[in-house]
C-alpha cells in the first residue's frame, strides 16, 4: 500500500518583497523538480569563461607579438595582479595606455 506524500510546512522571515519575490519563485523550481535559474546561472558562468578564456589568449598573444616593449610590461603586471593583487598590486588605469592591436 502506498503512503501518502508526507506534508512540511515552512515558513520564512524576508525583509524586501524583492526577497519574497526571489524565494517564490527559487521555491516552486524546486517542488516542480524544474531547475532553470541554475542551468541559466551554469550557462552564464560558462559563457564568462569563454570570454575569459579569449581574453587571456589575446593577452598572451600581444606579450609573445611584442616583448620588451611597454604595452607587454603592462599586460604582464595585470596579468600577476589578477593571479595575486595583494603581493602584485596592479593600477588599472595603467590600461588606458595600452593600445589596441589591428588584427
Amino acid at each position: 500500500m502506498t503512503e501518502p506524500p508526507k506534508r512540511l510546512q515552512v515558513t520564512f522571515d524576508v525583509a524586501t518583497q524583492s526577497q519574497e519575490a526571489e524565494l517564490s519563485v527559487a521555491w516552486r523550481e524546486i517542488v516542480s523538480g524544474k531547475r532553470t535559474r541554475l542551468n541559466t546561472a551554469a550557462e552564464d558562468t560558462n559563457e564568462i569563461m569563454e570570454r575569459a578564456r579569449t581574453g587571456l589568449q589575446r593577452i598572451v598573444k600581444a606579450v609573445e607579438e611584442h616583448p620588451g616593449t611597454g604595452q607587454a610590461r603592462r599586460l604582464v603586471r595585470f596579468l600577476a595582479g589578477v593571479y595575486n593583487g595583494d603581493d602584485f598590486p596592479f593600477d588599472l588605469t595603467d590600461l588606458r595606455a595600452l593600445h589596441e592591436s589591428k588584427e
